[in-house]
């Protein structure tokens, strides 16, 4: 790999990103298979790849904290008057767009999703079956934790500071 690492130009260079490799990395390894650990923090990401587009597989530790991720894009507001539009309450059942991929299922131990954000735990964090570490702190619009995080039986640290939870699953408590 030599003493430099060049980034794709739809991957601007940024003070907070940081990359850590596996210690010996086959040569039929690409640089993104070989990635063990990569912190994305502060970088306005708003959305993640899709999920067939990942190539990580040894991945360890993601850091996608203080980004903008579950930002929604919503238009300005406006004033109409009432009997000219319909009344639309807010979705009660938040929907989360951010989705992790299955080749993260094994690998995967620290994932950082602080100060983003996030209306909802993305479902797809419950099937992360080697996540030690999960970190939401900061998503004021998290309410609720899947029952399903309770099936995460290696998850020992999962921070939920200045979160307004309003049901622990009983596994997790």
């Amino acid at each position: 790999f030599g003493d430099s690492l060049s980034l794709s130009p739809s991957f601007p260079p940024s003070p907070f990103l940081s990359l850590s490799l596996s210690p010996s990395p086959s040569p039929a390894h690409s640089l993104h298979q070989a990635l063990v650990s990569l912190r994305l923090c502060r970088n306005q990401i708003s959305t993640l790849p899709a999920p067939n587009k990942w190539k990580c597989s040894l991945l360890r530790t993601l850091d996608l904290s203080r980004n903008q991720l579950g930002k929604t894009e919503e238009g300005p507001k406006t004033r109409k008057l009432a009997f000219l539009t319909t009344w639309h309450r807010r979705d009660p059942d938040p929907v989360c767009p951010i989705e992790f991929p299955v080749i993260l299922r094994d690998a995967l131990e620290v994932l950082s999703l602080n100060d983003n954000q996030l209306e909802v735990v993305p479902q797809s964090v419950c099937g992360l079956r080697n996540l030690m570490e999960l970190y939401l702190s900061n998503n004021p619009g998290i309410r609720e934790l899947p029952a399903e995080l309770g099936q995460l039986s290696n998850l020992w640290q999962l921070d939920i500071e200045d979160l307004n939870i309003t049901n622990v699953p009983q596994d997790i408590r």
